[in-house]
């Protein structure tokens, strides 16, 4: 959108034949206003970190977007929630006052009279606060510390607080605020997690009323019905191969390309495409996939490409005959169940309320618990998936204290989706271990060498699993293509918002 804002000539390769729009995906079970669910992207805090993906909704959806029809508020969580761990079941605010003793005797006392908040806000709310008051320096700061992963530093001490955590304790504060083995992630991941989830006290959130999939259908109707389109989104069109073209003007392309820089081999087209300049979107994971040889990458760039992690997981989903769950008895009405039991996460859906399209995400998990669920995810109708189904019913019914077969009765369809399985993105989202930000990173935000080929996406962004890390990422792979073309550094890209660039210029 930015380019052809522009003027700039540009062709999108995307290598599925009839989704685009990447982890911005929906899956609808009918034809419902409300029956689908968001298996990527679903939720978006309304902070200064986000402002550009609420500056697209504005571009997309018009401005401001049309409140209810197009971004509707997001809960994401109520005092009625409920946490189930330990064998025992109670609702948030019950909890609360319980000063979640579920966990004694292996939490002492001194702990579990705090929340599990304040021991994490002790940890890395330092860390948080700097990056609040000026990003660049609290980075800095933060990296001095990127070698450790959240769990190793959680047992350390530093300089800013005293207090060292026993196994025990970090135990307990994961489980009840993360996935199973998130904090052997990057230091890095957990600071920023807090940062986008807990930003500051009341803070809003939005979603995308119809799925978030809308928010790329939109851009894509607007490339394409622009007054002076520049450009075309080409689909089914999978890269197998980016180089530059021959040194000595040898090949069956030689005379197309006198005066370009790059050229891209699609799967079966005889002849390549040849462009100026090349932006990669791909994920890592299937970018590895992708024949680079010509490129002649660093040891450094291979390395970070191999080694970056994504993490795992994993949605089901489950369309009932009604939304059992907003019952007078139940009383759900947006708001998320958590607990320790293989389904992790149960979220009620914040849109459709009092509606009759009942659709539920009724296992959303990640990391080891995603990889687990994992094995059980393998197609519509396989023994597995009615292994996994049942077992979601049985966690549903012991939380709910619901028979589970009335559960059983109630299930009309069901979509379970692994994000690890998926071939052209490897992975959910980018999740770091130790260390990789402080160098690895900085290998997968600069061009390729010599190359006029660039990366974007979230991996290349500080916000990983966020649609606003792609979008910081664009700008910036956007002012280093501008830069190598005007051997000059445009300062405004790092700081313009999209309807900025919504012009022509």
């Amino acid at each position: 959108m930015i380019l052809q804002s522009f003027g700039v000539e540009y062709e999108i390769l995307e290598a599925q034949p009839s989704h685009i729009g990447g982890r911005l995906l929906t899956h609808r079970f009918s034809d419902g206003p409300n029956d689908y669910y968001d298996v990527g992207a679903m939720r978006f805090p309304n902070t200064y970190p986000m402002r550009r993906a609420f500056d697209l909704f504005h571009l997309t959806f018009g401005a401001p977007p049309a409140e209810g029809a197009d971004v509707i508020d997001y809960y994401l969580s109520t005092p009625n929630d409920i946490l189930s761990f330990n064998g025992i079941t109670v609702n948030r605010k019950k909890l609360k006052e319980q000063g979640y003793q579920v966990f004694q005797p292996a939490i002492p006392e001194s702990y579990v009279a705090q929340s599990v908040q304040y021991w994490l806000d002790a940890k890395v709310g330092y860390f948080k606060q700097q990056l609040k008051r000026d990003f660049t320096s609290g980075m800095k700061e933060l990296q001095a510390y990127d070698y450790n992963s959240t769990r190793q530093f959680m047992h350390s001490l530093h300089p800013e607080l005293k207090e060292e955590l026993t196994e025990y304790v970090i135990n307990w504060i994961e489980t009840f605020s993360s996935g199973t083995s998130m904090y052997d992630c990057a230091l890095t991941e957990t600071v920023m997690d807090e940062l986008d989830f807990n930003y500051a006290p009341d803070v809003s959130w939005k979603a995308i009323q119809g799925g978030t999939n809308r928010i790329a259908l939109a851009m894509a109707k607007q490339l394409r019905e622009a007054e002076y389109p520049t450009g075309r989104i080409l689909q089914n069109k999978r890269v197998q191969k980016i180089s530059p073209p021959p040194s000595d003007g040898s090949g069956p392309v030689s005379e197309d390309v006198k005066n370009r820089t790059m050229l891209v081999f699609v799967e079966g087209e005889a002849k390549p495409r040849v462009y100026d300049h090349v932006l990669s979107t791909v994920a890592l994971g299937a970018l590895r996939l992708i024949n680079l040889d010509g490129c002649k990458l660093s040891w450094q760039l291979r390395e970070s490409l191999r080694s970056l992690q994504y993490g795992p997981s994993v949605k089901v989903a489950i369309r009932f005959t009604h939304r059992w769950w907003e019952s007078e008895i139940q009383n759900h009405r947006s708001g998320v169940t958590t607990t320790d039991r293989p389904t992790r996460m149960i979220v009620y859906p914040s849109y459709g309320i009092g509606s009759q399209d009942a659709t539920m995400i009724v296992s959303y998990s990640w990391s080891q618990d995603a990889l687990r669920l994992g094995t059980l995810v393998k197609g519509q109708g396989s023994l597995a998936e009615q292994r996994l189904i049942d077992l979601i019913l049985q966690d549903l019914a012991e939380i709910h204290d619901i028979p589970f077969d009335d559960l059983k009765s109630w299930q009309v369809d069901y979509h379970a989706y692994n994000w690890y399985d998926n071939e052209f993105t490897v992975g959910a989202f980018a999740f770091f271990g130790p260390a990789q930000f402080r160098k690895m990173y900085q290998e997968v935000t600069q061009p390729a060498g010599l190359m006029h080929l660039y990366f974007a996406g979230e991996a290349t962004s500080t916000n990983h699993a966020w649609v606003v890390g792609a979008l910081d990422s664009s700008v910036r792979a956007l002012e280093q293509i501008v830069s190598s073309i005007l051997h000059i550094s445009l300062y405004f890209f790092s700081t313009v918002r999209l309807p900025v660039l919504s012009a022509r210029s």
